[in-house]
């Protein structure tokens, strides 16, 4: 048993190194056997090896990216009276010549590319919004997808501005 195993295993790999032929033949025994050399009575085996290549093709490489929306994170609220929110990526290693980064805000695509990894999207109006981000090559085509982040904008709250009284109840004027 483990004989046909070795067996098998060194005719796999005489194929993949030279793609030589291989024959088959079974003995008085009733005994199955291969080899690379024909013998009397062995039939050749037609074998389907599959063709591979090391080579690197411009999509291997496309791939190749640690991709992901950084800002807003997952549920985060931001507060802002203006409507404007800072968006974030991480990409490693920097884009490549003719990609960009394209932003989906609530369906819909945001009418700019970016090769930035930080922008500021407005008007975001109030309320709960989805973003991702997306690598995309010179023709549109999406090379890679964060995953889709939900996060909430609201208004500034005008309690926030109040001045606060500290442990020594002096007033600070600043909301630190």
């Amino acid at each position: 048993m483990y004989l046909k195993i070795i067996v098998g295993c060194l005719l796999f790999v005489a194929l993949q190194t030279n793609q030589a032929r291989v024959y088959k033949w079974i003995d008085a025994a009733g005994q199955v056997h291969y080899s690379d050399q024909q013998s009397e009575n062995a039939q050749e085996v037609q074998l389907n090896i599959p063709q591979t290549s090391t080579a690197q093709t411009q999509n291997d490489t496309d791939a190749m990216y640690n991709f992901e929306l950084m800002q807003p994170t997952e549920n985060q609220t931001i507060n802002t009276d203006t409507g404007e929110i800072i968006v974030s990526v991480l990409i490693e290693p920097a884009l490549q010549p003719g990609h960009a980064i394209q932003f989906a805000l609530d369906g819909g695509l945001v009418p700019k590319n970016f090769t930035e990894t930080q922008v500021m999207l407005r008007p975001v109006t109030l309320g709960t919004h989805k973003i991702y981000a997306a690598i995309v090559d010179d023709a549109g085509k999406i090379i890679m997808q964060s995953k889709t982040i939900i996060f909430h904008v609201r208004k500034n709250s005008p309690i926030s501005a109040q001045p606060i009284i500290d442990e020594t109840n002096e007033i600070n004027e600043t909301n630190e």
